[in-house]
């Protein structure tokens, strides 16, 4: 009984602990809704190249990408580090950046249509949190040093064993 009682509030802690997802929200302004992709995974890592991806839909249908001059402005710590227009691919708006650390960033989406009347002005923001490790890469000054010691142990141990069988037979 007891242990069924502490079931649901080690899944209930569990559940807590979780991350917040933060990929694939939508953003609103006006008849304008976004929904931002950040390749690979939501979950770029700093200092390789991230592709992020803009899904934009209009309510009124007049949004084409075409006619859009659409523009990412990426921002850390309030400061611009990066600015480039979009490029359409296969529908949506895309482009590749690569965030140099691990921080928090703003990716802000605006655009204007290129003839009046064609859809509304908008501006769409994310903030969009870059958390995985930089991957560590090891030497094989490294590895060669890791395999002297575990074979330098192994071969103590075995030694070891040996004198202690050795001993024991001695004495017998």
């Amino acid at each position: 009984m007891r242990k069924m009682f502490l079931f649901p509030i080690f899944l209930l802690g569990f559940i807590i602990a979780m991350p917040v997802a933060q990929a694939h929200v939508l953003k609103t302004d006006g008849t304008i809704s976004v929904v931002l992709h950040v390749d690979p995974n939501d979950d770029p890592v700093p200092g390789e190249n991230a592709n992020l991806y803009f899904s934009i839909k209009d309510t009124t249908g007049k949004f084409t990408l075409k006619e859009c001059n659409c523009t990412v402005v990426i921002s850390e710590s309030g400061k611009v580090v990066f600015s480039s227009p979009v490029t359409n691919t296969g529908g949506s708006a895309s482009l590749v950046y690569s965030f140099p650390k691990r921080d928090v960033y703003t990716i802000q989406l605006t655009g204007f249509p290129l003839n009046t009347n064609q859809f509304d002005p908008f501006t769409v923001s994310y903030i969009f949190r870059v958390e995985k490790e930089l991957p560590v890469q090891s030497s094989h000054a490294d590895t060669f040093i890791y395999y002297i010691l575990i074979g330098g142990g192994l071969s103590g141990i075995i030694g070891w064993i040996l004198y202690r069988t050795y001993r024991q037979k001695k004495r017998l």
